[in-house]
């Protein structure tokens, strides 16, 4: 189980341990955040200095190139926002228990103790192993806690690849180099990185 804050009312023996949820924003709140988001993506943009990158992004309707940023334009934004929107409707609920909603946890609820801590790698990779049990594919279910922050991808792909057949992917990358770490480590796995990931790009 992952989860986000404890309940700071807790007794001593975390029995009576519940998680925090915050509520979910209205839709008109939801679509005001969308719509400065697509404010920032045109007059701030995303800086990004890989050529190749900004050749292919700007051979694109919408996207331009100015100061070492990439600029979209809001209609630009929103087409995709809307192709992602069909692209993520659930299918029916056909009454089968599933473990969905929880992908790259930052934390661990502890069963033993009910406390909400930084997995272990151990942890990690039996989260993993659960998953890839349940026929799961993509972002792994919970990081490690253990590692360096700056190895924290790196060692989540190092799980997904050893613990899983589908699980991985879709984590932040920053860094050239982690880009070329992740794709010798999925071509050593057998497995067509290229398909799977798009790196980030540093805003």
């Amino acid at each position: 189980m992952s989860a986000g804050a404890a309940n700071p009312g807790n007794d001593r023996a975390g029995r009576h341990w519940r998680p925090t949820l915050s509520g979910p924003l209205e839709r008109s709140e939801l679509e005001v955040v969308l719509q400065e988001a697509t404010q920032v993506l045109l007059r701030v943009g995303i800086a990004c200095q890989h050529a190749e990158s900004v050749r292919r992004l700007t051979s694109e309707p919408g996207i331009a190139y100015e100061d070492g940023r990439l600029r979209f334009s809001p209609r630009r934004v929103m087409d995709l926002v809307e192709r992602v929107r069909c692209s993520a409707r659930p299918a029916p609920d056909d009454g089968k228990l599933t473990l969905g909603g929880c992908w790259a946890g930052l934390y661990y609820c502890d069963p033993e103790t009910l406390r909400v801590r930084k997995a272990t790698t151990d942890e990690a990779r039996q989260m993993a192993r659960l998953w890839d049990a349940r026929g799961y594919a993509g972002v792994v279910p919970l990081m490690p806690g253990d590692v360096p922050p700056a190895l924290v991808t790196l060692a989540s792909e190092r799980i997904a690849l050893l613990e899983s057949r589908r699980l991985g992917g879709s984590l932040a990358v920053l860094d050239p180099e982690e880009v070329r770490c992740l794709i010798e480590m999925n071509l050593a796995a057998g497995r067509p990185p290229l398909r799977r990931r798009r790196p980030a790009q540093r805003g």
